[in-house]
């Protein structure tokens, strides 16, 4: 069964654990997206995808979106930033309990992505599977999970635009973007970070994407299951850093 955390009574949750010990752990931000997005959008994207991940497995217990304690956010309006050691102290007291209640596979995706974040989830994730050979912990940002496309990560550009036009056609609204020449000079002052929204995204590449990270994460986490293995985890970071070598 999946069962979301926030809903669920104590017993619900023994049981979900019992029969498939998953843990869905969603990473976002407060922060401005461009004039066109919604301020939350990074956990909207990282809480969408690992849903569709759970109700394709059937199985697993979804955490409640950890929002607070974000760091190198952009300098904008209605953005709010934390001390580093906030978000970092927080993930790994986190995880630990989680170990700790009895999850062996743990897949936590962040929808905000500096790279300092990025290294520091890496790293943790390595490092907690070191301590605990009978845990497999995946913890990443969705450009990790797109080896395939070769798509990499973006600010509110190509990329999280066409995934807010895929899951979020709603909350987003392309008419905000004022006209530019589309260079990444002229983007940057709209908190836009990557290639022009307005020339290059579109719902159909958000579709696609958003199914490859879907796949990759089902994909892995139902090996770790089965096989009870750090391997395809291990085989996801070392597939990015391989793709990473040749960019």
């Amino acid at each position: 069964m999946l069962v979301e955390y926030i809903t669920s009574r104590p017993g619900q949750v023994d049981a979900a654990i019992k029969e498939c010990p998953l843990a869905l752990v969603p990473v976002g931000s407060l922060e401005w997206h461009g004039p066109h997005m919604p301020l939350g959008f990074d956990g909207l994207k990282a809480e969408h995808l690992l849903k569709r991940v759970g109700t394709a497995l059937g199985r697993g217990v979804i955490f409640p979106t950890i929002y607070f304690g974000a760091y190198d956010v952009m300098a904008f309006p209605h953005t709010y930033a934390f001390k580093r050691k906030h978000l970092q102290d927080q993930l790994a007291a986190f995880t630990g309990q989680l170990v700790a209640s009895g999850y062996r596979v743990v897949v936590m995706l962040t929808g905000h992505y500096p790279g300092s974040q990025v290294r520091f989830l890496e790293k943790l994730a390595i490092e907690t599977m070191k301590r605990h050979p009978d845990v497999s912990m995946l913890a990443v940002p969705e450009y990790y999970l797109l080896t395939r496309s070769k798509q990499g990560g973006d600010h509110a550009a190509k990329l999280e635009t066409s995934l807010g036009l895929s899951m979020f056609p709603q909350w987003v609204d392309m008419e905000q973007l004022p006209a530019t020449d589309g260079s990444r000079e002229a983007l940057r002052p709209l908190g836009i970070g990557g290639e022009d929204p307005k020339a290059h995204a579109t719902r159909e590449k958000g579709d696609a994407w958003a199914q490859e990270v879907v796949d990759a994460i089902i994909t892995g986490t139902e090996r770790s299951l089965s096989e009870q293995s750090q391997a395809a985890f291990l085989e996801i970071y070392a597939s990015f850093h391989r793709l990473a070598l040749t960019r």
